[in-house]
């Protein structure tokens, strides 16, 4: 195979044109300069003056007499022009940019058609009045009088901001390249070869015209005859309308080659469920690929942002990687950094919550987030110093955290950067600030040798550099929000400029940089509708109508560039892989592109040679536990679980391992457990900590005294008091004022008070009928040991005395029904499912043991059905426990335990899929 580059440097060594460093060579990209270079040293085998090569948008720099400015630095020239022709109530700079960046573009592709602007924008002025205009209604509302005047100051804002600019010698690219038409620009070099180009738009197929009319340049097109003599074909729009005015510069069968229809192809159209695994599949093809297959083998990302995916997903045996695309800056991990940086002060701005020296508190979602920034991380000397914070504002469930409460976890260096993040509440310190850390980031990762980090954090630096030098050039950011939204919308439209050595190594790009080059080996990701072509949306406030008349692109247009690049860059190619995802997204993006569908359904039938395989990358869904999960237990396993038998077991342990003795490995001997969370909101589990906590400090006074209705109609009064500060050690009083906190907390309230009259009522009765009301202990720790290195231990809620009943009592936040402490026998405490309510209790009377006179019960109060009073663990009928009955619920504990210790019983998942319902551990262990 012939590459189009290599015809081009053999015209250029032919000397048909002159000397080859009297030439002057255009080319789409950079990139594809780079190449020709490569090409003319190795063809002409000896030292060689270059011509003088440029991309398209160089050319157009080099021969406009002034300086064409980006699109950041045309914003805040366009504001200028716009606060000229809006004196009164003009808009604040960021609602401003909102659609400055689309009139931009529109005035962007005005001048580059050369489009007659006045008529135009007359034009767009009579649709929108056309729009507002109604038969049955003589005047205009406010609303629509002002969306009219929008429409009518927008060709006046076009006229001053080209004024403008020209009066300090500026233009943007497209007004740079309309002047340089009107002005009928001549090239510098007689010779000029104009290579490899495929859609022109007006302004540049004038001026190209032009050249040629004058004898200064030639043209060499890279087409294929396939889609080029179809008048149907898409990918051939572009070339069969240039061609004519634009000749080739040497016989057309040279130019225009029959790769497609007569070269020998093999074409893989692979459907890979998701991107992650179009990575992979990538890594897997580039296996064993030699450094001389590399250099002629070609990675390409329709969707760019798949270039960190696919990096990881490289072999280990790939040394040399050149990329060359535009990587989206918003999905930098810097562009990140900076995101939670403003969003954690504008949350604090927000809430207007302040500590007692008047700084903002910080919400602890936007904290932790700044705290697990790698690149915050990154420009720490001690990382752990941020898991420090993590960890407060998790176990103290600080929903929102102090500027000095954060810094008092940091020291040195680590404390003056924090202090410096967390006092951003002001225009200058933001600009100062970040200006600060970006250079403390590029110098920390110049010594540790980190490219493409180094990229992110030079780039960021650009664009704050950027915005600080046209702030204190033009004062637009009046308000910090301004500024924020701002900062906001140049990092969600940068792009990261990777440029490498395009001469070693494989190739990863951009479609837009496979322009004039060719590969033997393509592989293509994300060839999916909406993304190749990318649909039909478009940013503009010119309509499809007027666009068309006026010559204007269309998403056909689009279209046509996008079906060029595609069956340009596989023309030449032998091998070519064709990736697209099948998981579809909102957008449908699980189609895949209809360029493919192309492909299969008429390439095969023009040219025999070309071979197609088609299909889908079958990924098997995990089996969700079709056989049980089976940990055994080795000797390290066995030594902990006698240490922990040893040491004392809790009923809920033993429920546990009841229920389910994988969960019981995971939990009480893997220690797995969820990952800690703030609740903003008071979950049932927070609940009963509270209630738990304020029974404790008002009953704990009264242990060892009878109650009497005196002393707990005092305790009532108190119990609002207690419980609030048994609240405010989770949350704060704003955190209670409203929403479910409010209703948590009024239910509370009720839930205690209808504790203490329940404890009133029995005082009364006991009154009554002259028998004992005391309570014996709250919080009461109990243990008992079975046998030798097997303790039973736990801490029941409350113990008292009613006459001579000895009663157990247990609090749950939940609701109890009878049937939950119920059982037939002691042998179905443990057989049955879900009975460990009941357990809990005969577990609880088994440490306690039976008093010397009287009965003894056990019970649960359920604050949510405390209208029936306590629920009492009834066996076979009786609520009275029997010395029989902890006898052989003591033997059926010993039976279960020693099981836990048997090395033959492995640990295995429970048969009751009820009890997996809220089980976390749900998704490790996988059962269906």
């Amino acid at each position: 195979m012939t590459s189009f580059l290599e015809k081009v440097a053999a015209e250029i060594l032919s000397g048909k044109y002159g000397k080859p460093e009297e030439l002057c060579v255009v080319l789409p990209s950079r990139r594809a300069g780079l190449y020709l270079k490569k090409l003319l040293g190795t063809m002409h085998g000896r030292i060689l003056l270059s011509p003088e090569i440029y991309a398209i948008e160089d050319l157009i720099s080099e021969l406009f007499p002034g300086r064409i400015t980006g699109h950041s630095e045309s914003l805040f020239l366009l504001y200028r022009s716009y606060l000229k022709i809006t004196p009164s109530d003009p808009e604040a700079f960021d609602a401003f940019c909102r659609w400055a960046g689309t009139f931009l573009n529109d005035i962007q592709e005005i001048d580059n058609y050369l489009a007659d602007a006045d008529q135009l924008f007359g034009n767009l002025e009579g649709i929108r009045e056309l729009e507002e205009w109604s038969l049955n209604r003589e005047d205009l509302t406010q609303m629509q009088q002002s969306y009219l005047s929008f429409w009518k100051s927008l060709h006046r804002l076009y006229i001053q901001f080209r004024i403008d600019l020209e009066s300090e010698g500026l233009a943007y690219r497209g007004m740079a390249l309309r002047k340089l038409c009107e002005s009928n620009t001549t090239l510098f070099r007689k010779n000029t070869l104009i290579c490899g180009f495929n859609a022109l738009n007006t302004a540049e197929a004038t001026l190209f015209q032009y050249w040629q009319r004058q004898g200064l340049a030639v043209f060499f097109w890279d087409a294929d005859i396939y889609y080029y003599s179809d008048p149907f074909h898409e990918a051939g729009k572009f070339l069969r309308e240039h061609l004519p005015g634009l000749k080739p510069a040497a016989a057309t069968p040279a130019w225009i080659s029959d790769d497609l229809s007569a070269g020998k192809k093999e074409i893989y159209i692979t459907g890979i469920p998701g991107n992650t695994l179009q990575a992979k599949y990538v890594g897997q093809l580039l296996e064993n690929l030699s450094g001389a297959d590399s250099l002629r083998t070609a990675v390409v990302l329709a969707d760019e942002s798949l270039l960190f995916p696919v990096l990881h997903a490289l072999p280990g045996e790939t040394q040399k990687v050149n990329i060359s695309m535009g990587f989206p800056m918003k999905m930098s991990t810097i562009a990140g950094f900076i995101e939670t940086l403003l969003r954690l002060h504008e949350q604090a701005e927000r809430s207007a919550r302040t500590d007692q020296k008047g700084h903002f508190l910080f919400y602890h979602r936007e904290v932790l987030a700044l705290m697990k920034q790698p690149a915050f991380l990154l420009l720490l000397d001690q990382p752990g110093q941020a898991g420090a914070v993590t960890d407060e504002i998790i176990t103290k469930n600080k929903i929102f955290s102090s500027r000095d409460g954060i810094l008092k976890h940091f020291t040195g260096k680590d404390r003056t950067l924090t202090e410096s993040l967390l006092s951003m509440n002001e225009k200058a310190a933001v600009l100062a600030t970040l200006e600060k850390v970006l250079e403390q980031g590029l110098e920390r990762l110049e010594a540790m040798d980190s490219g493409t980090e180094q990229e992110f954090f030079f780039e960021a630096r650009n664009i704050i550099g950027m915005i600080a030098e046209q702030d204190r050039k033009y004062d637009y950011f009046r308000e910090l929000r301004t500024l924020v939204s701002f900062i906001r919308q140049a990092f969600r439209t940068a792009s990261i400029p990777f440029y490498g050595e395009p001469l070693t190594g494989l190739q990863i790009m951009g479609v837009l940089e496979t322009r004039a080059l060719d590969f033997d080996r393509v592989i293509l990701l994300s060839a999916n509708e909406q993304i190749l072509p990318s649909g039909r949306n478009a940013n503009s406030f010119i309509p499809y109508d007027l666009r068309k008349y006026f010559g204007l692109p269309t998403y056909h247009d689009r279209d046509a560039i996008f079906s060029y690049h595609f069956y340009r860059l596989i023309q030449r190619a032998k091998e070519i892989h064709c990736l697209y995802t099948t998981i579809k997204d909102v957008i449908g993006s699980g189609e895949k592109s209809r360029f493919l569908t192309q492909l299969e359904n008429e390439l095969p039938g023009r040219n025999p040679n070309i071979k197609i395989y088609s299909g889908v990358l079958s990924v098997p869904p995990p089996k969700l536990s079709s056989h049980p999960i089976l940990v055994e237990k080795d000797e390290a396993v066995l030594e902990l679980l006698k240490k922990q038998l040893e040491k004392g077991i809790s009923p809920s342990a033993i429920n546990t391992y009841l229920a389910c003795p994988l969960r019981y490995f995971l939990s009480r001997v893997a220690g797995l457990s969820e990952a800690g969370e703030v609740e903003e909101t008071i979950d049932a589990r927070s609940m009963g900590s509270v209630i738990h906590g304020a029974i404790e400090k008002l009953y704990l006074p009264l242990v060892g005294q009878s109650l009497s209705p005196p002393a707990l109609e005092k305790m009532k009064i108190e119990a609002p008091g207690v419980l609030e500060r048994e609240f405010l050690q989770l949350f704060s009083k704003e955190d209670l004022a409203s929403g479910p906190n409010l209703l948590a907390w009024e239910a509370a309230q009720s839930y205690l008070e209808e504790l203490i009259r329940n404890d009133i009522r029995q005082a009364e009765y006991a009154l009554k009928a002259g028998i004992r009301f005391q309570l014996l202990a709250v919080e009461q720790k109990l243990n008992l040991q079975l046998e030798p290195g097997l303790r039973l231990s736990g801490v029941t809620d409350r113990i008292d005395l009613l006459g001579n009943t000895l009663r157990i009592i247990d609090y749950k936040t939940g609701k109890v029904d009878a049937k939950d402490v119920r059982t037939k026998d002691i042998t179905s405490l443990t057989a049955e499912a879900r009975k460990g309510m009941a357990v809990q209790l005969m577990s609880y009377a088994l440490m306690h043991g039976l008093p010397e006179k009287g009965e003894l019960l056990s019970g649960i109060y359920s604050f949510r059905s405390s209208k029936g009073g306590i629920k009492v663990l009834e066996v076979d009928g009786s609520q009275e426990i029997s010395a029989e009955m902890l006898d052989e619920f003591k033997h059926l504990l010993k039976l279960h335990f020693r099981e836990l210790l048997d090395p033959t019983v492995p640990f295995r998942q429970t048969e009751d899929k009820k009890t997996c319902e809220y089980c976390a551990f749900r998704e490790v262990c996988g059962k269906d």
